[in-house]
């Protein structure tokens, strides 16, 4: 058995999903990271994230005006 080659263009992805650890082609993970960006994209125009600048919580030990 020889180790796995980082520099292998074919060597398989291993990603966590719902359903634990799969093993997918190079091809496969760019089309899943791909969808799971669209989806991130869709989710932050749904709800904004916050920005530390607007979290009220982030320096209460800052003296208030």
């Amino acid at each position: 058995m020889t180790k796995p080659d980082w520099r292998d263009p074919d060597m398989p992805v291993l990603l966590q999903t719902t359903n634990g650890i799969v093993e997918v082609s190079p091809e496969q993970a760019t089309e899943i990271f791909a969808e799971r960006m669209r989806k991130l994209e869709i989710m932050q125009y749904e709800i904004p994230l916050l920005n530390w600048r607007d979290d009220p919580t982030y320096n209460l030990r800052r003296s208030k005006p």
